[in-house]
């Protein structure tokens, strides 16, 4: 009876692959355990922030967004391409190309070692050694975290997706409730970084080996793959740095405290628009084994589809924020506007689709035009706003910044779309 139901519902999702051009079979398996991942998470990261709320002054939890605002920043002196180039080379039998991929990241860490020690110096220069000890701590860790979870990509380029999920909890139930036990307990801003840090390094070399052991990879290597991977890297970074800066500009012109403020008013759009990430997660290896024609078909729909049930999330959510912020965040009522129009930002998870078209076909020039125009401009627009009109300058800017990124994105791709076909 089970298997009579499981045949009609895919026979159903067969015959509305007519309308939505896409291969509905993969996006309901892909969707059904990314998608779990990402509301098991959201609703983790929900129970810690009423934990953060009630236990931690504004002042304690703004310092410590800022530390990992720097392990962010640090991290994108990583080679943060693999996970693309794994992504890319497992749906292509070239499943060896992830233990290089870790071994080279591991290896290439001692630059963000370098640099966090830089940091640390810098701050100690300026009397601020709590920073600089937090700058210590993520230099040691955030190499190995880099290196080993691209498990991930591992894992989602094999279609291994409920594999996926429940290596995900292995990682995020312990982790999530060590950090609500420490904040509860100690409440320190370094201790809480060290925890956080510290338990995803040691349980993300753990998965790691648990993976070699389990999905053991083939010896095929995408040596290719590896190259465009560390090229890659070198494209992104500037975009990576810049995705923190909205972080760094409020503590440094603003204080912790309207920190505190923000974070609270973009964690759960963030959250919410993180529901739609799997689009992307599923889409970049299906792009990866597709010819550019067939993509070229469907993404259109995609996008437009995507964006839609966005821009409902957005609304539905800017509706019942007030009542959802007086329930469980009532120290942080002040951030309810500021997360109203920030919600907009959810968009942005439709138009990625155009993004992970250009990765996936390897168009690397374009990716470059589009990382480092959208970086530039994203750094002056937010600049402009946070001088200009403070957090509603900031936000308004974010806004700006994702619109404009989308159409980048997509110019690109229709223009090497275009070259394309009037070369052949």
């Amino acid at each position: 009876m089970f298997e009579a139901a499981k045949e009609q519902f895919v026979g159903a999702l067969r015959w509305s692959e007519r309308y939505t051009k896409t291969d509905m079979v993969y996006l309901a398996e892909s969707g059904f355990w990314l998608n779990l991942t990402s509301i098991l998470l959201s609703l983790f990261a929900f129970g810690l922030y009423i934990v953060f709320a009630n236990t931690l002054s504004k002042e304690t939890f703004g310092t410590y967004q800022y530390l990992l605002t720097l392990a962010a920043l640090v991290s994108s002196f990583t080679l943060t391409g693999m996970n693309f180039a794994v992504m890319q080379a497992v749906p292509r039998g070239f499943e060896g190309t992830f233990q290089k991929a870790v071994s080279a990241q591991i290896r290439f860490g001692i630059i963000a070692l370098i640099v966090s020690c830089l940091g640390a110096l810098y701050y100690i220069l300026q009397g601020n050694f709590l920073l600089a000890k937090g700058l210590l701590i993520i230099g040691f860790f955030v190499p190995f975290i880099s290196a080993f979870n691209t498990f991930g990509s591992y894992l989602v380029g094999k279609k291994m997706f409920k594999e996926s999920f429940l290596y995900s909890m292995c990682l995020y139930v312990p982790l999530y409730a060590l950090l609500a036990i420490t904040a509860f307990t100690i409440g320190n801003p370094l201790v809480l970084l060290g925890v956080n840090l510290g338990v995803q390094a040691i349980l993300l070399a753990a998965i790691y080996r648990s993976i070699l052991r389990v999905a053991a990879p083939n010896d095929a290597v995408d040596s290719e793959s590896l190259s465009f991977g560390k090229r890659l890297s070198a494209v992104n970074f500037l975009g990576a740095a810049v995705g923190q800066i909205d972080n760094l500009l409020a503590f440094h012109y603003l204080g912790p405290v309207p920190l505190a403020v923000y974070s609270f008013a973009t964690a759960i759009p963030d959250r919410l628009g993180g529901l739609l990430k799997f689009i992307y997660t599923a889409a970049l290896p299906k792009f990866a084994v597709r010819p550019l024609e067939e993509i070229q078909s469907g993404i259109f729909g995609k996008v437009w589809r995507t964006a839609l049930v966005a821009l409902v999330a957005a609304v539905a959510y800017a509706l019942v924020a007030p009542l959802f912020f007086k329930l469980f965040f009532p120290a942080y009522a002040s951030s309810v506007p500021y997360s109203q129009l920030y919600a907009l930002t959810m968009l942005s998870y439709a138009t990625n689709i155009w993004v992970a078209a250009l990765i996936s076909q390897r168009f690397l020039r374009e990716y470059a035009i589009f990382s480092i125009s959208t970086s530039v401009v994203q750094t002056i627009i937010q600049l402009a706003g946070i001088l200009i009109w403070g957090l509603w300058g900031l936000i308004v800017a974010k806004l700006i910044s994702n619109l404009l990124s989308g159409a980048v994105a997509s110019v690109l791709f229709l223009l090497k779309r275009d070259r394309d076909v009037t070369s052949s």
